[in-house]
């Protein structure tokens, strides 16, 4: 679901060139944010075990910087290109292509103990 709201938001923000689009896009954008990084921290902390943890949470992090540096350079060069409308556009496709990648990933089976004999 916060693949799906990042995508409305950020469409929304591409397509409905209005001050009251913005808004709108931005708040459901933001709705999106906040649950995409909680989900996928929880991804990446879930598949490492105990000893770990503290190291995932501080490379996710660190990447997650990286993306938002690295994704600012290259849009720049889409609205140079395209305009500010394509931006959006394109970062809307790029949360397609994360729920793709998503998609790929295996679910966890959830780990039951066997109750042991009294």
């Amino acid at each position: 679901s916060a693949l799906v709201l990042l995508f409305v938001g950020l469409l929304t923000i591409g397509t409905w060139n209005v001050p009251v689009g913005l808004f709108v896009g931005t708040a459901i954008f933001a709705a999106g944010q906040a649950l995409a990084f909680p989900a996928l921290m929880t991804i990446a902390v879930a598949a490492t075990p105990p000893a770990e943890r503290s190291s995932v949470v501080g490379t996710f992090s660190a990447f997650a910087d990286v993306g938002f540096a690295v994704g600012a350079l290259g849009l720049g060069g889409v609205a140079t290109a395209a305009g500010y409308e394509a931006v959006f556009i394109v970062g809307a496709l790029s949360s397609v292509a994360g729920a793709l990648l998503l998609a790929r990933i295996p679910t966890a089976t959830p780990r039951v103990r066997r109750a042991e004999a009294a």
